[in-house]
């Protein structure tokens, strides 16, 4: 299938990222060899955007963290070409199937240094198979061995990952391993992003220290104010639940 042939549309975000809108056939595609891959491969507990909970658990598996790192990912679609893909698909599905997959789920993606064949924002599978690949590198394993270590919490969601330890010199030497083991892998981190180590830390839209976590001020003022213009009880219902999940204190004002 041809690379143009993939996509319906495409558009860039304020981050300057590209997100592609899969055919339909590419849609289906993508479903099935998600699926296909799941079978194969199970994901690290700590993988938050693979559950249910999502980054809201993500946050909570740091509660009981006194000191905190979070550094987010740069580009990370976009460190995902066909030949990292076919290598790391290859022990479960062997070179042609891999290299077929990586053909698949890949397209050209416009950078300032050219173009690069790599996993698109957009595709169902795309984000099953950067996981797979993130596992796999010298940062993946990092991220496992820190979560393994007594006394401290990795969480992956995405692009972003979270670290909690219980004394300072831990959390500053967690930082210091992800930092050499991303490079190690090619992924670039988000300087202006890292934060930490710190008592507290803020991801997504999310405000954490030891035994708190609320949703940031300006964050809650947007959704202060589409529960007071919500057309429905459902709506309201919906926008309750998720600040509840967060902060009861914060959701006792909603109402």
């Amino acid at each position: 299938m041809q690379n143009s042939h993939k996509w319906l549309s495409r558009f860039r975000l304020k981050s300057n990222t590209w997100v592609y809108v899969p055919t339909l056939e590419t849609l289906n595609e993508g479903k099935l060899l998600k699926k296909i891959i799941e079978f194969r491969w199970l994901p690290p507990a700590n993988y938050y955007h693979l559950k249910s909970g999502g980054h809201v658990d993500a946050v909570k598996y740091h509660l009981n963290g006194k000191f905190f790192v979070h550094v987010d990912v740069k580009k990370f679609f976009n460190s995902i070409n066909r030949s990292r893909i076919t290598r790391e698909l290859k022990p479960y599905f062997g070179y042609e199937k891999s290299r077929a997959i990586a053909m698949e789920s890949t397209v050209s993606i416009p950078l300032d240094s050219g173009q690069i064949f790599a996993l698109p924002f957009g595709f169902v599978q795309s984000t099953i198979i950067a996981s797979l690949c993130f596992r796999k590198s010298s940062l993946g394993n990092t991220i496992d061995m820190l979560n393994k270590a007594e006394g401290v919490r990795a969480s992956v969601y995405v692009d972003d990952i979270i670290i909690s330890t219980q004394c300072f010199e831990k959390a500053e030497a967690a930082l210091l391993m992800i930092q050499k083991s991303a490079a190690r892998s090619g992924f670039s981190l988000n300087e202006e992003k890292t934060q930490g180590p710190s008592h507290s830390i803020t991801a997504f839209n999310i405000d954490l220290q030891y035994q708190f976590m609320k949703i940031t001020d300006w964050r809650f003022s947007e959704l202060l104010s589409s529960y007071k213009d919500a057309s429905s009880d459902k709506q309201k219902s919906g926008i309750w639940g998720y600040v509840n999940s967060i902060s009861p204190a914060q959701a006792s004002t909603l109402v």
